[in-house]
């Protein structure tokens, strides 16, 4: 890797995401633990497990509470059934008291009878904690994925939903994926300069360093413009990137 640390990316982006809440169940999600029999039930048959790394999503109280919260806010509960209201219940309920086997189950459950939009958003958010807690990374992406397809997902969290989705693809060479998810990032948010160089970081994994490059010097001139530290990795990466990409001319 170049000038990017995806570990460390993914660490710094790991409590945002946690706020989405729980995904719906389409397909499968991942396996993980003593209980991926149980968990096979909630996820349908789901990809296999990856690790990413050294990174490990941790998500405090204080993400618990907001995701639980924002959820289901008071208009987004107009819009979902009763029957996928009961179902969720039970899955949060199994969450609460930390029952995985129970809260996999329960979400095989409330992924049948999701039927909306915005009940499928909410058990793919609580796939989303699911696999946060018990640190299931595969089920983790499986459930921003999830979350994403339903389209209503909050604006607000839309940036760091496709950040952590783009930083997935990378990580198992999907760059095609990386790329669309980040240049979405860095269309609802032109000012991060770490959704830039992962933008970046996509595209010279995917030997475009002549698209690379003005990127990574746009993110230095970010952080330049904002009197924060350049990271020195992306700065020697400049050299390095030029040089690339006079050779591919």
């Amino acid at each position: 890797m170049l000038f990017t640390k995806i570990a460390g990316a993914l660490a710094a982006v790991g409590v945002a995401i946690c706020s989405a809440g729980p995904v719906s169940a389409q397909s499968s999600p991942p396996r993980s633990g003593e209980a991926a029999a149980n968990r096979d039930k909630a996820s349908g048959g789901a990809p296999a497990v990856r690790v990413h790394g050294n990174a490990t999503l941790e998500m405090d109280q204080a993400a618990l509470k907001y995701s639980r919260d924002a959820r289901l806010n008071t208009q987004s509960r107009l819009l979902v059934t009763g029957g996928e209201l009961r179902a969720i219940k039970k899955v949060e309920e199994a969450l609460a008291v930390r029952n995985y086997d129970a809260a996999a189950l329960a979400l095989a459950a409330a992924s049948a009878v999701a039927k909306t939009n915005e009940g499928k958003y909410s058990v793919a958010a609580l796939q989303l904690q699911l696999g946060t807690e018990t640190k299931n990374e595969a089920l983790q992406d499986y459930a921003i994925d999830a979350a994403l397809a339903t389209g209503v997902a909050p604006a607000h969290l839309l940036p760091e939903l496709y950040k952590r989705q783009g930083i997935a693809a990378i990580l198992v060479k999907n760059y095609a994926k990386a790329e669309a998810s980040l240049s979405k990032v860095v269309e609802l948010s032109p000012q991060d300069s770490d959704a830039v160089v992962l933008l970046a970081e996509a595209k010279n994994r995917a030997n475009k360093p002549t698209e690379a490059l003005p990127l990574l010097e746009k993110a230095i001139a970010l952080r330049s413009a904002a009197n924060q530290p350049v990271p020195t990795e992306w700065t020697r990466a400049v050299g390095v990137i030029k040089a690339k990409a006079q050779v591919s001319r």
